[in-house]
Order: structure tokens, then C-alpha cells, then sequence
């Protein structure tokens, strides 16, 4: 055989190899990845207080459609966890190889066309503002004197935010169109958004083995090396079935205490303790739990009620992706039961049922003001009239002794008999603005 032959030869067997490992590297691999039972789409509440997404759910079965997104994520490798989306995910939630659930929770449902009218010139406004938290939670088996119950815990929330504005609409649009447009931008922000969230977190699974028992404190093998924190919960595994559930109360850098749920379970020693390790941005929680409006100008345009929870909404999301917070759903404008000082209760609805969902509380509350708004005409001639803007936000997290206002302006050149505003707008897309604004300089606090 000729020493060009042997070459051609050598260099066949090379491309084909080459090819081989390509190939192999390029299959998505979901081995090394936390595997996430899909739980489906919940409202924070009462499901008819979200009114557009029912008539879309029940219109387009927008529901399959997202699950059907999710499995897309999935195969193009754009989740960092492995996604089972098979019909027995419920099933799956009890399992050790899928420690958690993945919902994605409604936490907002804003869908407005109006028109106002100013010197005989009618003016159409249209808004669709979508409020979404992509929650992971794990599912425990609790017995009662008479039956069994679910108990749901939250471990991990992703905020993400959906926001058309146009106040300069020449026709009105009607409820099939807005709808349209507003599964449009629920589908738009799960297929976009959803994964740039995800991206900024970390998921694991850590597992570890009971050193000692004491009645219903026990010490384990694992600390804050390991990923554990300060009041996290942990599962009780036998036989890769969950049996128990306990949360940490001491926690070491090697070995920890937790307190199991249920001090009547008994425990063998061949059990396996499994937590999940899912970690944003930052290590310390935030919360927003309170919002106010302290400006009597404000109150003049806007409803503490109806304002309050837009604003906590764009902020939780702008502080989870701009400024690298981790953040749990906000408290204003859900549903919420606070029985102890450790933990609170979301009611979350899915198919008419309610669901009650556990949550430790934050490390850092946050409370917001509207402390101010003012409006001024500086300039006017028969082509434009000028005005300048100002609105005032104050943030206060209690817990760090931080405080700060901000402030922000905005001037509208507005085009004589031929633009019309309300004020009320233009303030209303100023407080998303400013939302912006604080999550940026949120270092400082």
C-alpha cells in the first residue's frame, strides 16, 4: 500500500472520529442536571381575578401551547435543569431523581383599551401588562388523623414581566385582537424571556445521610460547604421514595441540624437526605411586602390598590434580571396568609383548585412610596407645547437601615392639534421608568 493511500486512509478514520465526538458533544445531555417535574400554569389567587388569561386559556388552549414551548426549550438545551414534561410529572414529584416541580404562576393580567377625548380629537390607548414568576417548589406527602395531604414548599422564584404601551392609537381595538395581542405576549416572554431569567440561576442537587438521631432533631453530613443554607428545607428519602421533610435550624460548614416536619415518622438508617441547591444572583432573599402612596397629587391619578401591584411587579423583575437580586413574588396585589413569624402561605389556583404554598420568609422586606409627582407647561407656541415630568419613589429596606428616594423627569414636546396625552399616562409609563432606574443603582443597597 502506497504511503499516499495509507494517509487518505488515516485521514478518513481522523474526520470520521472528528465527526463521532462532534456528534456526541452536540446531543443535549441531561445527565449532569437537576431533573424538574413541570407542575402547569397557576394564578396567584383567584383565577377570575385574571380574566384574560382564562378566556385566552380556554380560547387558543394557550396551556398546551406553553408546555409545548417548555419542551422546546428542553431540546434546544436553552434550560439549565432537565425539564420532565411526561403525564405522570405528578407522580414524578415524589421521586429522588426529580426533587422539584417547576409552575409558572400569573402574578399580573392587565389588558386595557380606552380612548379619551381632548378638544374634539379622540385618542385610542392600548396596555397589556403581564406579570409571570417561573416558581420551583417541592411537593411532600403530610398525614393527617384522617388522610393524607399534599404540602407545597417554594424554594426558588424567577420574575419575569411582559409590557406593551401605546398612547397614540388612531383606532380602537377590539376584545379578539387584545387577546390576540396578549397571548402574543405571554407566549413571547416564555420563549424569550423565560430562559434569559433562567440563565442568572444555578440548580444542583445535594445529597447527604442522617449522623445522628435525637426524637425529632437530627445531624447530617451536610453544611454550608455543600450549598445548604440557613433555614432551607431537605427531603427524606427511602427506597428513592419521599417519606419526610425537614428543615435546616443549625447550620455548620461540614455537618448541620434539621427538625423533621413530623417527629412521629421513623426513620431507618439507610435513608438519604436530599436538598436542592438553586442559587441566583445573590446569596440574600428580597421581598417587596408593602406599597404606598404618600403624594396627595398621586392620589389623584392613581389607585394605591390598582398601582401598587404594577409597580412591585416591574420592580421584582427589574431587580432580579438588572440588578442581580434574588427575589421572592411579591407580597402586594397576591394572595398571601401569614401564619408564624418563619413563614408565609401563597394561595395559588389552577383549574378552579386552590393550592396552598409555603414559603420561608425574606431575608430583607422591602417597602415602596410614591412620595411625588408634578407636572409644568415650560414651554408654548402655535407649533409645540413643552412640559416637564417628575415623579418621586422612595425604597426602604428596614432590615439593612437602607433608605433612599429617586427621582426621575421626562419632557414631552407635544405637537399642537396633533398629539394629545393624558397625564395620567404618561406618569403610569414613568413609574416603569424609574422601576428601571432603582434596579440599576441597587448595589447600594
Amino acid at each position: 500500500m502506497s504511503f499516499e493511500v495509507r494517509m487518505i486512509k488515516i485521514n478518513v478514520h481522523f474526520y470520521v472520529v472528528f465527526f463521532l465526538i462532534t456528534f456526541i458533544i452536540a446531543i443535549p445531555s441531561y445527565a449532569d442536571k437537576l431533573n424538574v417535574a413541570y407542575g402547569g400554569v397557576f394564578t396567584a389567587g383567584a383565577e377570575n381575578n385574571y380574566p384574560n388569561y382564562l378566556k385566552i386559556k380556554k380560547k387558543f388552549n394557550t396551556n398546551v401551547k406553553i408546555a409545548n414551548i417548555l419542551r422546546k426549550l428542553k431540546v434546544e438545551g436553552k434550560l439549565n435543569f432537565n425539564l420532565l414534561l411526561e403525564t405522570d410529572a405528578e407522580e414524578l414529584k415524589f421521586d429522588a431523581n426529580s426533587p422539584c416541580t417547576l409552575a409558572l404562576v400569573i402574578t399580573r393580567d392587565d389588558c386595557i383599551s380606552e380612548k379619551f377625548e381632548v378638544n374634539d380629537i379622540i385618542v385610542y390607548k392600548n396596555i397589556i401588562n403581564i406579570g409571570l414568576s417561573a416558581i420551583f417548589y417541592q411537593t411532600d406527602e403530610i398525614s393527617k388523623v384522617d388522610r393524607k395531604e399534599n404540602r407545597h414548599s417554594i424554594l426558588f422564584s424567577v420574575p419575569i414581566t411582559g409590557y406593551i404601551l401605546n398612547l397614540e392609537g388612531n383606532e380602537q381595538i377590539g376584545e379578539d385582537k387584545m387577546l390576540e395581542l396578549f397571548q402574543e405576549t405571554l407566549i413571547k416572554i416564555i420563549e424569550e424571556k423565560l430562559p434569559l431569567r433562567l440563565s442568572k440561576v444555578a440548580f444542583g442537587k445535594i445529597e447527604g445521610k442522617i449522623l445522628e438521631k435525637n426524637n425529632d432533631r437530627l445531624k447530617i453530613d451536610l453544611g454550608s460547604r455543600n450549598g445548604l443554607l440557613e433555614n432551607q428545607f431537605v427531603t427524606i428519602f427511602s427506597n428513592n421514595r419521599k417519606i419526610a421533610r425537614a428543615q435546616v435550624v443549625e447550620l455548620g460548614q461540614e455537618e448541620s441540624f434539621i427538625k423533621l416536619s413530623n417527629s412521629e415518622i421513623k426513620l431507618s438508617d439507610d435513608v438519604k437526605i436530599v436538598a436542592v441547591n438553586i442559587r441566583g444572583s445573590s446569596e440574600e432573599n428580597y421581598q417587596i411586602v408593602d406599597f404606598k402612596i404618600i403624594s396627595k397629587r398621586a392620589k389623584d391619578f392613581f389607585k394605591q390598590e390598582e398601582i401598587g401591584p404594577q409597580i412591585t411587579q416591574w420592580l421584582t423583575d427589574y431587580l432580579f434580571y438588572n440588578g442581580g437580586k434574588t427575589m421572592m413574588p411579591p407580597r402586594v396585589g397576591c394572595d398571601w396568609i401569614s401564619e408564624s413569624t418563619e413563614n408565609a402561605f401563597m394561595i395559588l389556583v389552577k383549574d378552579g383548585i386552590s393550592y396552598t404554598f409555603e414559603l420561608s420568609k425574606p431575608k430583607y422586606e422591602v417597602a415602596i412610596e410614591l412620595t411625588g409627582l408634578t407636572c409644568k407647561e415650560t414651554e408654548s407656541n402655535s407649533i409645540n407645547t413643552e412640559k416637564i415630568y417628575k415623579i418621586w419613589v422612595k425604597l426602604r429596606v428596614p432590615k439593612k437601615s437602607f433608605e433612599q428616594e429617586y427621582e426621575l423627569a421626562d419632557a414631552k414636546i407635544i405637537i399642537n392639534n396633533v398629539q394629545k396625552y393624558q397625564d395620567k399616562d404618561i406618569f403610569f409609563e414613568m413609574l416603569n421608568k424609574i422601576a428601571v432606574k432603582i434596579a440599576e443603582q441597587s448595589k447600594r443597597f
